[in-house]
Parts: C-alpha cells; structure tokens; sequence
C-alpha cells in the first residue's frame, strides 16, 4: 500500500487474486488526509474512523473497499451504508446502498452519497433530509421531510434540487406538501428558502406561486388550516384558520346559511409572571359580535391580579339588539399569616332596558396564635347593587366579623354579621325553605370534639350557640339557644357474624319569647353475614319533636321506620341487591327494590327494577350493558321496560370501533317503543391521517349526510403544552363540527 496514503491496517492477512484482504468486523485505524493535501480548517479537522463486517485493500489504486454493515465516524457526524469505497488519496468516499447520514439531529437517507472528507462536502441521489422539531426551536411538534433528486453542499447549507417539502414520512408516497425545483436548508439561521413552490395533495396541484421565488420561514411564522364541511345548522361551509404565530390565529368561516363569521385568537405569556387571551367573533349575517379579555399577573410570590371583561351584542331583527357586559376583577394577597382578597364583578345586560348587578367584596383573613392552638379571625365586607330597570333598584353593604378558636376538646365561634340598607328601600330577603334574611344575626358557639369518655367503641360530639337571629320578611326577631348532641356506639359484636350500631342524637331550641323545640332521635342497624356470598341488613329509625319554632332552619318532622336490605355475591364480579322499608309513621310500605350487576372481564351487565307493595304493580325495568376495550371499541346497550303495561319505552345503543389504522366508525342510536320508531339513529365515519382529517355522517331519521375535511398544514405548532393540528387544540380548535352532535 502506498506510503503517501498515510493508512496502516491491522488485522488477520490472507492471501487471494493478489489483493489483500481480511474479514471482520474489525476497525481500521483512524484515516489521515493523505501527504501534500490541504490541511483542512480547525472547525472540520478530525480523523476518519471505519467499521465494516468485510474490508477489501486495493493498493495500486489508493482505495479501501467496506462492505456489510459499514460505519464511518467523520466530525460528529456517522454514516451507515451498505458499502464504501474510500480513495485514500483524494481523501472522499463513495457509499451505497440505503445511505444513512447523521450530523447532530440531522438526517439524510439516500442511495448514493459522495463525501470529501478535506472539505466536508457532501452530494447525494435519491435522498431524503429530515429536520427535526428542534431545527425550527421550540414551536413545532413534528418533523419536516425534504425529499429530492440530488443533494449538494456542506452540513451547514444544503440545495435539494427537483425537491419536495412535506410532514409526510411515507417513503416516496407523501399525501401533502410543496414541491420546488430548489430548496435550500440553512443550518445556522434555522430556516428553509425555496424557488417558486407548488402545493400539492396525493401529487395534484391544488396552489400555485407562479414566477417569482419566495423566501419564507413558513414553519416558525404561520400555518393554515383549509376546512370544508356540510351540516344541518349551517349548510355547506368552508373555513380557513391561518396561524400567523405559535399564539396568534385568525379565522374566517363561510357558510351556506349563517354567512360569515371572522374571530381572532390570541394568548401571550409574560414572562413566568403574566399571561393572558383574547377572543373576537364577528357574524356578518347576524351582526353578533363576541368579545373577550383576560389578563393574570403575579406579582412577587404573594399577590396575584386576575382581571376579565366578556361583550356581547346580538340582533335578533333590525330594531332588536341585546348587550351583555361582564367585568371581574381579582386581586390576593399572602403576607406571612395574613392574607388579603378582594373582588369585583358587574354584569350588565341592555334589550329595551338596562340591567345590571355589582358586587365588590374585601376580605381580610389573619391566622392568629395561641400557646397551644392557632385561632383564625376574619372580617369581610360586601356591596351589592340589584338594578331591576324602570327604576327599581336595592343596595346594600354587608358587613362580616367571625373569629375561630379550636382547642383541645372544643371549638370555639363567634360570627357577627350586619346588613345595612343603603338606598332606604326595605328588603324582604328570600322567603325560601333554605335561607332566611339576617340583620343584624350574632352567634357564639362552641363545639365539643371529645367529651373525655374513655370507651374504646362510643364517640360523641356536642354543640353550644347562642344567638341572635331576624327575619324581616316575617318580622320575626329572636334570641336563640341551640343545643345539639350526638353520640354512637359501633360495633357491637352480637355472635360470630353479626354487628349492631347504635346512634342516638337530641336537639334542643329555646327561644326568648317563651318558645321552644326539641328533637329527639335515634337509629339501631344490625348487619348479618353469611359467609362470603349474602349480608343481611335491618335498620330502624325513629325522631320525634315537641314544642314550636318561628324559624323554618329549626322545622322538624316526625319519622318512624323500618329497612331491610340482602346483598347477594355469589362469585367476584357478581351482586344482587333487594331492599324494602315499612313507614311506621304513616302505616305504609314503600318498594321493593332489586337491582343486579355482573362485571366480568371487559363486559359489565346491570338491571334494575321495584315492586311497588302499595298498588301491587311493578316498575320500570332498566338494563344495560356495555363491552370496552381500549383503542379497539366500544358497545353500549341500555333499554327501558314498563313492566306494569307491558311495553318498551326507549332503547338506546352505541358503538364504537376503531377500523384499520386510523379509520373509526360510530353509530348512536335511540328507539321509542311508544311510537314504535327510531328518534336517533346516525352512523360516523372518521379517518384521522397526519395530513387530514375528515369525517362522514349519515342521520337515518332526518336523512341527512354531513361531512367535513380539514387539511393539517405543516408542521404541527404547538403552544405550551396543547398541540395545535387539524383535530384539536386549547388557543386554535380546529375539531369539525358535527352538526347535530355525538
């Protein structure tokens, strides 16, 4: 071998046809540029280092000839092939076969590639380059393809000629993407400049920038989204979302029988301290018009502002026009045990009159500390403005102080709050069962945790309060002494399989004008079991009241029952329940409750019905079953029977079941058994691809198709952690509408 060619092999020599050779795998030493060439620069100066199953020595021509797994380390670069000839002399390299070049995260894949190693030069034939998401930073997703007949250039800029730009990574079949008849890949300033581009879907044109060349950044600076669809509501519709920025889109929606609608979306990020949204939606045809702000900003690690503000204005007919504003406005506070909270709201609502209700609260929270247990106190104030229109209005200002002490037995509560009318107006409250109007209302309470009984099964809980209480839509103003107990023991252990629970619990009110009540209760449940496979429950209940209450919170009522309950096991899986109660109060029984439920394997079955004892009729019977499997489908069935009339009420199914690749069929349907047809039945057919996505549907009773088609530009943005395509995202939704809705 010539000494010039400055390569020494090492390895086990056999003789044969006068040519040196030696099988592996073996490694040759690392390869010098050969004496008399150019030393190359600093930045690409490095040895060459080759693995190959079979190394072939040719002497007279300064070659070296890898085959069968050949692996060659120039640079941080690595290229794979099926084989290489090297020319020692000249320093390059000829590799064939499927030719795998990785610089980085960059790849090349072709059938041939020419290397020179002095000047890090590449060419290729039949090639495909991939960029990976990093190439383009940190807004997309997926990787980008650049397919071409001939490649040439250095590693930090590449010419793809005849090429083809696609997210596609289907081997010589892309579904979407630009053709070019040069493409250049710049590595430093991250982008890609093309010649005059074609798009192309499934290889025809369907765009075209004829005459010029453009230079664009298309995947760092905007994406389209080309929707079209037909349903029931809006007719045939087309769309067209354009991402001019990973947090910025605009919309515009043509349809046949709404017009159109134009809406812009933006979000921002200030920072790690602020971040907000905004949304605006504009109907052409309707003249509606949706707006809406928000904005959240940390200041610090301890105050927060949240702020929002919602328009809506509507035209229902040419002298009819609806306004809706909402504003909110939050702020808080945490300094060490303080904290501070304030908040605004107005909602304003104009048609023929104006609307509107203001709320402004701040409330002022500090956690205080004994030797033993820390107390809270809080105070609150609230106002609150009720405009009704022709002049009708209510404000108010509520006024909050509360103060909590828990100890080691008790808590201990004083609440005092004030309602204060200030527009001279007298309010009624709401004279509901629940809520009674308070002004002023005071109550100091304590709540015993542990009344120091040391019995290992009997727990009890009391509670002491004094107040004051008014209800001014009833003119009643009381002073209020409140006692509650309540105490149970469990289990009583009554035999080998059976338990006992007993409860008890007494209430007493008396009020100041010589008014009182009092509550008595009590309630015994014995649960037997038998075995593994049945339990047997009977509970009885009792609670009785003497005296009178002004207040409606203080209403008792009188109860006296009995229950039973079987539960039925009979394997893993498997449950059948009955149950009954007698109302020995009122002398009546109530159903007989049966339910059934066997879950096995991905099927689950239940059924359900009652007997009602009193009429000696039965129920409606349900059943319902349903089959999943995960990523493969899915089967529901449930139905209604009237037992007592003999007939089918309603029977509902569902089906869903994912088809080869990412094809997907659903069928949703409901059959009244009273009028003895289907009120639903629709059929789905959806192909999601990386390239598009699209859906066909089929309503049997309306006899209506709908379809839709969205083409997924490329790459694949994403914005925090939503990924923006074709089918869904949180800033740009891109989901077709169903029309009718599954």
């Amino acid at each position: 071998m010539a000494a010039a060619a400055g390569v020494a092999v090492a390895g086990a020599f056999a003789q044969g046809a006068g040519e040196d050779y030696f099988i592996g795998p073996q490694a040759a030493p690392p390869l010098e540029p050969p004496a008399g060439a150019t030393a190359p620069s600093a930045s690409t100066s490095s040895a060459v280092d080759a693995k190959a199953m079979y190394i072939q020595l040719v002497p007279e021509r300064d070659t070296i000839v890898y085959s069968g797994s050949v692996e060659i380390t120039y640079q941080d670069s690595v290229i794979t092939a099926d084989n290489c000839t090297f020319e020692t002399g000249k320093n390059q390299a000829v590799f064939t076969g499927h030719v795998r070049v990785q610089w980085q995260d960059q790849v090349i894949e072709a059938v041939w590639v020419w290397v020179d190693f002095t000047n890090a030069t590449y060419r290729a034939k039949e090639c495909r380059l991939e960029l990976p998401p990093s190439f383009f930073g940190s807004e997309v997703s997926a990787p980008i393809y650049v397919w071409g007949d001939r490649l040439e250039g250095d590693l930090e800029e590449l010419v793809i000629h005849d090429a083809f730009v696609t997210p596609c990574d289907r081997y010589r079949d892309p579904h979407l993407g630009a053709s070019a008849r040069r493409v250049r890949v710049y590595r430093r300033g991250k982008h890609v400049e093309t010649s005059a581009i074609k798009l192309k879907a499934k290889g025809h044109t369907f765009f075209w920038f004829p005459g010029f060349s453009i230079r664009t950044r298309w995947f760092t600076r905007g994406d389209i989204f080309p929707t079209i669809g037909q349903n029931s509501y809006e007719g045939l519709w087309g769309e067209t979302r354009y991402l001019y920025n990973s947090n910025g889109a605009i919309d515009v929606r043509v349809t046949e029988l709404q017009g159109t609608k134009i809406s812009h979306e933006y979000a921002y990020e200030l920072g790690n301290s602020g971040y907000g949204s905004s949304l605006i939606t504009y109907g052409t045809l309707s003249r509606n018009f949706t707006g809406r702000l928000s904005h959240s900003q940390r200041f610090g690690q301890s105050t927060n502002l949240t702020g929002s503000y919602d328009l809506r204005q509507s035209s229902a007919a040419v002298s009819t026009q609806s306004t809706t504003q909402a504003a909110n406005l939050s702020l808080s506070r945490n300094v060490g045990r303080t904290s501070l909270t304030a908040n605004y709201t107005q909602n304003t609502t104009t048609t023929t009159q104006t609307r509107s209700n203001t709320t402004a609260a701040v409330t002022l929270a500090r956690e205080l500390w004994g030797e033993t247990q820390k107390a809270n106190a809080e105070a609150a104030l609230q106002y609150s403005s009720y405009d009704v229109g022709d002049g009708l209005y209510d404000r108010e200002l509520t006024a909050n102080l509360e103060f909590r002490q828990p100890t080691g037995v008790a808590d201990f509560d004083v609440i005092y709050d004030r309602r204060f009318d200030l527009d001279g107006t007298e309010y009624t409250g709401d004279d509901s069962y629940s809520s009674l109007d308070r002004r002023p209302n005071a109550t100091a309470s304590i709540d015993f945790r542990d009344w120091g009984l040391e019995l290992q099964s009997f727990t009890s809980r009391g509670k002491l309060s004094l107040g004051r209480f008014v209800d001014t839509a009833n003119e009643i103003d009381r002073l209020r002494l409140a006692m509650d107990l309540e105490g149970s023991y469990s289990p009583i252990k009554i035999g080998k399989s059976t338990t006992a629970t007993l409860a008890g619990a007494f209430q007493q009110r008396i009020y100041r004008s010589d008014e009182a009540l009092y509550t008595l209760g009590s309630q015994a449940t014995v649960r037997s079991k038998f075995g593994t496979a049945a339990a047997l429950d009977l509970a009885w209940n009792w609670k009785t009241y003497d005296g009178y209450t002004p207040f409606r919170q203080d209403y008792a009522t009188k109860q006296h029952s009995v229950r039973a309950a079987l539960r039925l096991t009979p394997e893993q899986g498997t449950q059948a329940d009955v149950s009954s109660s007698y109302d020995i109060q009122a002398g009546r029984w109530g159903d007989i409750r049966m339910s059934f439920n066997r879950r096995k394997g991905l099927s689950n079955l239940t059924a359900s019905t009652g007997y009602d004892l009193q009429n000696h009729r039965w129920r409606t019977l349900n059943v319902s079953y349903n089959y999943t499997k995960i990523n493969r489908y899915y089967l529901s069935l449930s139905g209604l029977y009237n037992l007592y009339e003999n007939q089918l009420s309603t029977v509902s199914s569902q089906f869903d079941v994912s088809l080869h690749r990412n094809w997907r069929l659903e069928w949703q349907a409901r059959f009244d058994g009273g009028r003895s047809e289907f009120s639903t039945s629709k059929f789905r057919l959806t192909w999601e691809h990386h390239d598009f996505y699209s859906s066909l549907s089929y309503d049997i009773p309306r006899n209506q198709f709908e379809f839709g088609l969205t083409l997924k530009a490329f790459p694949s943005f994403k914005t925090g952690s939503s990924l923006l395509s074709g089918s869904s995202s949180s800033l740009v939704d891109t989901t077709l509408p169903s029309g009718g809705g599954f």
